[in-house]
């Protein structure tokens, strides 16, 4: 999501979940069982406040017709022409284009987005520290960073001396929110339990 058109016209999330072309037709990836669900439904926490996150919420479920299980899942659907439009991370929807979603079309809303960074770690446990040290060092180098947009993974490298899918979105280019993990993980239960209520979940 960014503040430019490079990949798309920029709107408000507000004006994309409420075009005339969207009306009860969104498919929203479920923020209490999907990351990427969570991940919008902390975003608008911490941009809103409690009180116009509800709002904005009640406002986007009235064109909602579904809220799906996974995060890729609703961009599927909008490839498929069942649905007009969802919100997931920019490099799933650019893989589905390279798996032949071609008329997909990712929009960057003009308005502060979150990253999510996928993560590697050694438990504390583990057994054999030694060869899974060996493992998150090649993990984070250059050549094995490299090879995710072999196989249609766009995101953006951490190595900074790898060479950057020629899709991937510069960070430099985005509004940004930084995540509050501490405050996202001590209100999830409270911030989910309020999404099911506001849009009459079961």
């Amino acid at each position: 999501m960014a503040p430019r058109t490079r990949r798309g016209a920029t709107k408000t999330l507000g004006q994309i979940c409420n075009a005339s072309n969207t009306k009860a037709w969104i498919t929203l990836p479920d923020p209490s069982i999907t990351g990427t669900g969570y991940l919008t439904l902390t975003m608008l926490h911490q941009l809103y406040g409690e009180s116009r996150t509800r709002s904005v919420v009640e406002n986007i479920n009235t064109n909602v017709s579904e809220y799906a299980s996974t995060g890729m899942a609703p961009g599927r659907v909008v490839g498929s022409k069942k649905s007009a439009a969802t919100i997931m991370f920019a490099h799933d929807a650019m893989r589905l284009k390279h798996e032949g979603y071609n008329e997909l079309v990712i929009i960057y809303p003009n308005e502060p987005t979150m990253y999510e960074i996928g993560a590697v770690a050694i438990t504390q446990a583990a057994e054999n520290s030694e060869q899974a040290k060996t493992f998150v060092d090649w993990a984070l180098s250059k050549e094995a960073q490299e090879i995710g947009k072999r196989v249609g993974s766009y995101q953006y490298l951490t190595n900074l001396t790898a060479s950057q899918p020629e899709q991937a979105i510069d960070p430099s280019e985005l509004l940004m929110t930084i995540p509050d993990h501490t405050l996202s993980s001590t209100q999830r239960q409270k911030w989910i339990s309020q999404f099911q209520e506001w849009t009459h979940m079961e």
